[in-house]
C-alpha cells in the first residue's frame, strides 16, 4: 500500500509540471495544470472575476484587480527616488526609464491594499470590490 501511495504522489507530481499539457482547442502548451486550467477559461466563456462597482468579468483575477485600479485610483507601485505613486508596474517602469535613467525600482516597492486584495483561493474579502462567480459558462471576459 505504501508502495502504492509513493507512486500516485509520483505520478500525480509528473502531471503537474509535465510539459506536454496541451490545450484541446489551440495546442498551446503548458508544464502545470492549474497554468492549463486557466487557459482553458478563455476556450470556454468562463469568467468568475466580477468587478462589484461596474459588473465586468474576467477569467483571470489579475486581470479584474488591474480593472478595479482604475475605479480605485489605488496606486500601490512607489518610486523611491521622488516618492510618487502609480497605479501598475509597467507604469512605474516608464516613469523611472523617462526620470530617472540608470535606476531601478526597488523590489517590494509595490504595496497591496486591501480593495484590490483576493483570498488565495481567489475569492474576495468583504470589503473588496472584487467578487468571484464560479462556474459562469457562456459569458466572455470583457476589458
Amino acid at each position: 500500500y505504501v508502495e502504492y501511495l509513493r507512486e500516485q504522489e509520483v505520478s500525480e507530481r509528473w502531471f503537474r509540471y509535465n510539459p506536454r499539457l496541451t490545450c484541446i482547442y489551440c495546442a498551446k502548451s503548458f508544464n502545470q495544470k492549474g497554468s492549463l486550467d486557466r487557459h482553458m477559461r478563455l476556450h470556454m466563456g468562463i469568467t468568475p472575476f466580477v468587478c462589484r462597482m461596474c459588473g465586468k468579468k474576467y477569467t483571470r483575477k489579475d486581470q479584474l484587480e488591474y480593472h478595479i485600479r482604475k475605479h480605485t485610483g489605488n496606486k500601490p507601485f512607489h518610486c523611491h527616488v521622488c516618492g510618487k505613486s502609480f497605479p501598475f508596474q509597467a507604469i512605474l517602469n516608464q516613469h523611472f526609464r523617462k526620470n530617472h535613467p540608470g535606476c531601478m525600482p526597488l523590489e517590494g516597492s509595490h504595496s497591496i491594499s486591501p480593495e484590490t486584495t483576493v483570498t488565495s483561493r481567489g475569492q474576495a474579502e468583504e470589503e473588496s470590490p472584487l467578487r468571484e462567480e464560479a462556474g459562469l459558462a457562456g459569458e466572455t471576459a470583457q476589458g
